[in-house]
């Protein structure tokens, strides 16, 4: 629905699909109880450590496709940004969605170099370093090992630009979002139930845990590239922040 509101062609863009049908709720959830949707926001993109914990927000805005104005290009556009006000206090999270496609040149530079909260009342508006100070950026979904040596090429120029991210830039796959979904306390029922059927329907992800970083004996990739294995014997363990292509297998010497 949000999608197509803000003219994004059905099927033609599947980012803005899941993000519209996965998010969605969270807008209106938002206008309901902005405590609990900003505990459940921080939860979900694996940064409550990166706020205040008592901070508690009176209002909090779910802006989907929010366009940053831009010295070098007409605008930047990055799929979401939650934005929670008490007062004068304001904290943000920007999250930019992948399924799959590769990230645009600069994309995650650009949109914290461009990072901008619209003007509310007679508010003071946070600009620059003290937002970026008071934000989280999350790139949610399949992180390919190109997408790594592209976030470290861009981590390298936000250094040398003095705007360097730190510990305020987070890389969640799917399986780990849908474990956060899986364990997350604050929403109803049907809402984990329909957002978990979203996943495993459309992206093939089901809340477990991915195996990076875990080593199983007898079990190992047999080629130099991360996301290509072979079977054996027809059986196939999936790795879950990937296609259902990716599997293991014995290798061919102890």
């Amino acid at each position: 629905m949000y999608a197509q509101i803000h003219g994004k062609s059905p099927g033609r863009l599947p980012e803005d699909e899941v993000t519209s049908c996965l998010f969605g709720p969270l807008r209106l959830m938002a206008a309901l109880a902005p405590k609990r949707t900003w505990a459940a926001c921080r939860r979900l993109f694996e940064c409550d450590d990166l706020f205040p914990q008592n901070f508690k927000p009176t209002e909090v805005d779910v802006r989907f496709w929010p366009r940053f104005s831009a010295d070098e290009r007409a605008y930047i556009e990055p799929d979401m940004h939650i934005i929670a006000r008490r007062d004068s206090d304001v904290y943000t999270i920007l999250v930019e969605v992948k399924c799959g496609a590769n990230l645009g040149n600069n994309q995650l530079l650009e949109q914290w170099k461009a990072i901008q909260v619209p003007a509310k009342g007679s508010r003071p508006i946070l600009e620059g370093d003290e937002l970026r100070r008071r934000s989280a950026h999350v790139l949610l979904g399949y992180v390919r090992p190109r997408h790594r040596s592209d976030i470290d090429a861009q981590e390298a120029q936000a250094l040398v630009a003095g705007l360097q991210w730190g510990d305020r830039l987070i890389t969640a796959t799917w399986g780990q979002f849908a474990v956060q979904v899986r364990e997350l306390p604050g929403i109803t029922e049907s809402m984990r139930e329909d957002m978990l059927k979203f996943l495993r329907k459309s992206l093939d992800v089901v809340p477990v845990p991915p195996f990076d970083g875990i080593k199983v004996d007898g079990l190992a990739p047999v080629s130099e590239d991360p996301w290509c294995f072979r079977g054996f014997d027809g059986f196939r363990l999936r790795h879950l922040q990937s296609v259902s292509t990716a599997r293991w297998a014995f290798p061919a010497t102890p």
